[in-house]
């Protein structure tokens, strides 16, 4: 299992995949490739902004109104999948909306990068609506 170094909203995820007290953000290595699960009417795709270091890749979605506890990391190989849900405002019902023009939902992307990645140096930081992922690439992989 991936930790994640609790940097920002959360904690420290435990190499068991179980959170912390006061984590946010879980972080998964898989032992297969992430799939997109059917997400149904409700999907959306937040935009992702996805750029090489020398050492490292980030990644960037752009996930205002969600939680942190409602987002999943998943690596497997070159493969990185952000996972979440933006939820209705639990002070009002669905049917009590006059009208809803924000998006809400589930949401699946999926990245493959061109080089192999260091999985125990993911971290996960959520801050101002912005979810920022940074994985090192792996020690043979660096410039």
């Amino acid at each position: 299992m991936a930790r994640w170094d609790g940097r920002g909203a959360g904690g420290r995820v435990t190499k068991t995949g179980k959170r912390k007290a006061g984590s946010g953000i879980a972080v998964r290595r898989r032992s297969a490739r992430p799939d997109a699960e059917p997400l149904g009417d409700g999907a959306w795709a937040p935009p992702v902004d996805v750029y090489e270091a020398d050492d490292r890749y980030v990644l960037n979605a752009e996930v205002p109104g969600v939680a942190a506890s409602a987002l999943r990391i998943e690596v497997f190989g070159t493969d990185v999948a952000i996972r979440g849900e933006r939820r209705y405002d639990s002070v009002c019902s669905e049917e009590s909306y006059y009208r809803v023009e924000g998006v809400r939902g589930p949401f699946c992307r999926i990245f493959s990068l061109p080089e192999a990645l260091d999985h125990a140096t993911i971290q996960a930081e959520l801050a101002d609506g912005v979810l920022q992922v940074t994985i090192s690439k792996a020690a043979r992989s660096r410039k």
